[in-house]
């Protein structure tokens, strides 16, 4: 019997540091990507000795990288039996979780890894990120910083923090965060990218440094479409569109398909199109949210929910029962739409818009999409529509116009903002990527669609620059026998 168990004994420690050719030989092939080889090999382990945890967890390894998940877990399962305090078997259970979706049990197995190796920033890091896919932001925060904490020089998992930070509205902590990451790693073109975006919407010398942290982003990475881009839009906010042009131009080059560089590049030249791109929309504003009232109140002086609202007070005094806010955005219209709607219905293209809107608890309904599509689906008519500050990222406003006009209540009321066009022209599109619209045709096309005009405004709605752009308001009021009456 004794005998017997030295013979075990040998075999293992021939099998752990060694079997040495088998093993060595298929980490090896694993590493070159030869994962035929490599999982004979290692399968061949395995079948011999089914509990060397090496051969399994390499197996797992394999079976991961061919995206054979239930495999890979399977491989990992049985040596965690063995080796059940394993922080870094808890680790590559977690991962190959997460890679198969299973995001509440990868949380779990990277709790556990954390708690078996509580001084490993690499299992905080794996679990920080886990946290952040989930959408727990708070959490994510915390498991980033116990990564930094117990490696300070770790400049990626700073930078995960920095975004966690971002994600969760907490700017100081991001850019706390960016600077810690880049004093670690002065050359990390996303940390410069990303601390640019931060500053970039001050004012004064936090620009200027946004600028040159964007050039170093270029410098390093020539690659980087993104930081291009990012680069020209703060060049349009500086007033210096050539300058702007060259940048886009280079996003453009890089990255055929950034909607952001191609409607700015059209704005820059002075290229109008229909429409700005979905895409472009959607981006600009995930990117705002978190910063977004912030920003337009107390850095642009924005001023349109204030005048749409006494406008709309104007012309109605006693709630209606159906209100729809087009663009919704984070939900600055809605406190003066709220009172005077027993319901209010919320629509916008970004995701996180509707996210910081659904926080306010202001609407009845909140829906991401399109708003010509959301109103082609709609059964349901609406006594207020209104549409602030959306129209100046529409190009031709006829087909918005009949949508809304289409599900608008008997006598309901349509109102809006445009940026003011004061030159001649029936439209504009701007450096700043935005369009203004010609008064005459606006009316011109609502009068196509039997809405008549109850009042308008010519007012300052916002600044740039320190100057202020002129907008005009709208509020019209819809048929009294509306469009396909038959539908609703």
């Amino acid at each position: 019997m004794a005998q017997r168990k030295r013979k075990r004994g040998k075999r293992a420690k021939r099998t752990r540091h060694g079997a040495p050719p088998t093993f060595q030989r298929a980490l090896e092939l694993f590493e070159l990507g030869q994962l035929v080889e490599a999982e004979r090999l290692a399968s061949q382990l395995v079948n011999n000795e089914p509990r060397n945890v090496d051969a399994r967890q390499l197996a797992a390894l394999i079976a991961r990288r061919g995206k054979r998940y239930d495999a890979a877990i399977a491989h990992i399962d049985v040596a965690r039996e063995i080796q059940p305090d394993s922080a870094a078997l808890a680790s590559t259970l977690g991962l190959l979780r997460k890679d198969k979706g299973e995001l509440e049990l990868a949380i779990a197995a990277f709790r556990r890894a954390t708690e078996l190796a509580p001084r490993s920033s690499q299992c905080a890091f794996n679990l920080g990120i886990a946290l952040e896919e989930a959408g727990d932001g708070e959490g994510a925060m915390d498991a980033y910083r116990r990564a930094c904490e117990r490696d300070p020089q770790n400049a990626l998992a700073r930078y995960n923090l920095a975004r966690a930070c971002e994600e969760t509205g907490d700017v100081t902590g991001a850019e706390s965060a960016y600077r810690d990451a880049l004093a670690i790693r002065p050359e990390y073109p996303k940390a410069l990218n990303n601390l640019a975006n931060l500053l970039r919407r001050r004012q004064g010398a936090a620009r200027d440094e946004a600028l040159e942290l964007y050039r170093q982003a270029t410098s390093l990475a020539p690659g980087f479409a993104g930081a291009w881009c990012n680069r020209g839009l703060l060049l349009i906010d500086l007033g210096r569109a050539d300058e702007a042009r060259g940048c886009f131009e280079q996003a453009q080059k890089l990255d055929a398909d950034n909607a952001t560089a191609a409607h700015m590049l059209a704005a820059a030249s002075g290229t109008a199109n229909d429409d700005a791109p979905h895409a472009y929309v959607e981006a600009l504003f995930d990117d705002y949210a978190n910063t977004f009232d912030q920003h337009l109140t107390g850095s642009l002086d924005y001023a349109v929910p204030r005048l749409l609202g006494n406008l709309l007070r104007s012309h109605c005094s006693e709630p209606k029962p159906r209100g729809l806010d087009l663009g919704c955005g984070t939900g600055l219209f809605a406190e003066h739409m709220r009172p005077l709607c027993q319901h209010l219905v919320g629509v916008d293209l970004s995701p996180k818009m509707v996210e910081a809107a659904h926080a306010k608890a202001r609407y009845d309904e909140l829906h991401v999409g399109d708003i010509e599509s959301f109103l082609a689906h709609q059964q349901q008519r609406f006594d207020i529509v209104a549409a602030a500050d959306v129209f100046t990222y529409c190009g031709d406003l006829s087909s918005i116009i009949a949508a809304v006009t289409g599900r608008l209540a008997a006598d309901g009321l349509f109102l809006f903002s445009t940026e003011a066009m004061l030159a001649d022209g029936e439209l504009e599109l701007r450096s700043t990527g935005r369009y203004a619209h010609a008064k005459d045709q606006l009316v011109a096309i609502a009068r196509a669609n039997r809405l008549d005009l109850l009042g308008t405004q010519r007012s300052p709605i916002r600044s740039n620059h320190g100057e202020p752009i002129i907008g005009d308001l709208y509020v019209f009021r819809g048929p009294a026998e509306p469009k396909d009456a038959d539908t609703t």
